[in-house]
């Protein structure tokens, strides 16, 4: 029974704390040791978006992030205008894709 104790106090030791954080939402863009702003996958146009530290604000929680103000893009046809709040995807009626004025979960990466 200790010995069984003792195996589990040390394979317990090795879990690096990481594991069990949530999954980031987005990601952050570095360049010349500096932050230039956030990337994060949208579930709608299934692009790539990027939003710029000097543009937007984040509150810094990866799992769960809140941007402000409302962003947009566009691509070709599509237009794609979104607000993040609490690691949800609200978008608006200016988007033109399959989730409009609907609100989704972001997706991890």
């Amino acid at each position: 029974m200790i010995s069984g104790l003792i195996a589990l106090v040390l394979l317990l030791a090795r879990i690096d704390e990481r594991s069990f954080l949530p999954a980031p939402r987005v990601v952050e863009v570095r360049a010349g040791g500096k932050s230039t702003g956030w990337l994060f996958r949208c579930p709608a146009c299934e692009m790539i978006h990027f939003l710029d530290r000097s543009v937007y604000f984040f509150d810094g929680d990866l799992a769960r992030p809140t941007f402000h103000p409302d962003a947009g893009s566009s691509f070709g046809q599509v237009r794609c205008h979104f607000s993040i709040e609490n690691g949800e995807i609200t978008y608006s009626e200016w988007s033109n894709h399959k989730l409009r004025l609907q609100t989704v979960a972001l997706p991890a990466w």
